[in-house]
């Protein structure tokens, strides 16, 4: 994993020596930057040696052959608002000290100690003054690290998979193949066997699919230009034409409010979130209203409770969510969840819960849940296999099943065996989808 030197200049003037970790030094209160991606914590009080608030960090991917999968930045004052907070290789986490001593640091102005610590204490793994192997792997690894050269995260994709569940209570599959025309394909009984694909008209980038209140499939899609549109199954059968809706958009997601109206969320130009919602069950849409922050991807559901919960990625790969207070209520702040990742999409489970499936660094695909209704999450959990878009749904017995499209364009599907709580393997559908 390449690294990034932890300060904004380089010369061989800040090596220093090697002991638990590898002493450096720059001007005093120095902007200290993180080596690589990763979750900043606060280190256990070391008074009279590290300090009394120096940062650790837990990184996305260990280094190969490291001792740890935690770092630790001695002698430095961290940003207190990164506490607990996922950061990019580059981001400046601290700074050096200005006096010495400084809020327990006994150490020169500039000083830094890098190294390898025992994980979410901030303690070196190595013990004692003196060089050790541990700091003398940190200075090999770290040497000839670039300045102010952040790790780059894979850009986003545009969602080219989605699935819903439909009137029958079979899942449908929506794709984008090539040239952008959009397909689907259906579940010839429920849980039993699918389709072939069937192309629908038009030419589109993204898509978005929900089940509403009366059981019917609406479709939404990212057409050219960035405009969004939207189809829907009609009574009788059969689909609406594609229908525009103003605005310019890269990302789409819908999820249907307690009352039936649905939702639907949309990252807008300068990656700014929006939403906009039906002011009557199947009526009319209010306008778009943006939300602070920035993504490139989003997902929605509705918790058990009614309240609604957005799921982004943050344009530095940082997964985040925001909920509802209370049902069509106000909107709570952004919550960062750890790790990087490019896509993601949000499921309730028949209890109620809701689960979070998301493709990380190197298409690893991974999912957390709600550790009960609408209260906590679960730390991320990797499958097998790598994957550039997921899309998940649930099937009308309640087990989930989730989709995605494998490197060389293969759309897959894998599903939880209900009564086990274990998932299938890969299955491969024929076909090829932009990836």
């Amino acid at each position: 994993m390449p690294l990034v030197w932890p300060f904004s200049t380089k010369s061989t003037a800040q090596f220093e020596r090697v002991d638990q970790g590898w002493d450096l030094r720059a001007t005093s209160g120095a902007g200290v930057r993180a080596i690589a991606p990763g979750v900043v914590g606060l280190s256990a009080p070391n008074p009279g040696g590290f300090g009394n608030d120096y940062p650790y960090e837990v990184l996305d991917d260990p280094i190969s052959g490291a001792p740890s999968d935690t770092i630790y930045y001695g002698h430095t004052h961290v940003d207190r608002s990164l506490i607990g907070k996922h950061v990019a290789a580059g981001q400046v986490i601290a700074t050096t000290n200005i006096t010495d001593p400084q809020n327990g640091s006994a150490a020169s102005p500039g000083s830094l100690e890098i190294g390898f610590s025992t994980h979410a204490t901030g303690y070196p793994v190595a013990h004692g003054e003196g060089p050790s192997a541990a700091g003398a792997f940190m200075k090999l690894v770290l040497i000839n690290a670039p300045v102010n050269a952040p790790v780059a995260l894979s850009p986003p994709k545009a969602d080219t998979i989605a699935a819903s569940l439909n009137r029958a209570g079979r899942l449908e599959l929506f794709g984008i193949g090539a040239h952008g025309t959009p397909y689907h394909r259906w579940q010839l009984a429920a849980g039993l066997g699918w389709t072939d694909w069937t192309p629908m008209n038009g030419v589109v980038t993204s898509l978005a699919a929900v089940t509403m209140a009366d059981g019917r499939e609406e479709l939404f899609a990212v057409g050219q230009h960035g405009t969004p549109y939207r189809r829907y199954q009609l009574g009788q059968g059969g689909w609406s034409d594609w229908v525009a809706l103003n605005g310019v958009v890269s990302s789409l997601a819908a999820v249907v409010k307690a009352d039936g109206r649905l939702e639907l969320f949309a990252v807008g130009q300068h990656n700014i979130a929006y939403h906009r919602w039906q002011l009557t069950a199947s009526g009319g849409w209010s306008d778009w209203t943006a939300f602070d922050g920035a993504a490139t991807n989003v997902s929605a559901a509705r918790n058990a409770d009614g309240r609604l919960e957005l799921f982004a990625v943050g344009t530095n790969g940082a997964p985040y969510h925001r909920w509802q207070v209370t049902p069509g209520g106000a909107w709570s702040d952004w919550s960062q969840f750890n790790g990087v990742v490019r896509d993601v999409s949000a499921i309730a489970n028949a209890d109620g819960r809701l689960e979070l499936f998301a493709v990380g660094q190197h298409n690893t695909p991974y999912h957390r849940w709600q550790i009960s209704a609408a209260r906590g999450w679960s730390g991320w959990v990797a499958f097998d296999g790598a994957v550039s878009n997921l899309a998940a749904a649930r099937n009308q017995d309640g087990h989930l099943e989730i989709f995605g499209v494998g490197g060389a364009g293969t759309p897959y599907h894998r599903w939880r065996i209900s009564g086990t709580g274990e998932w299938s393997d890969w299955n491969a559908f024929n076909g090829v989808l932009e990836n």
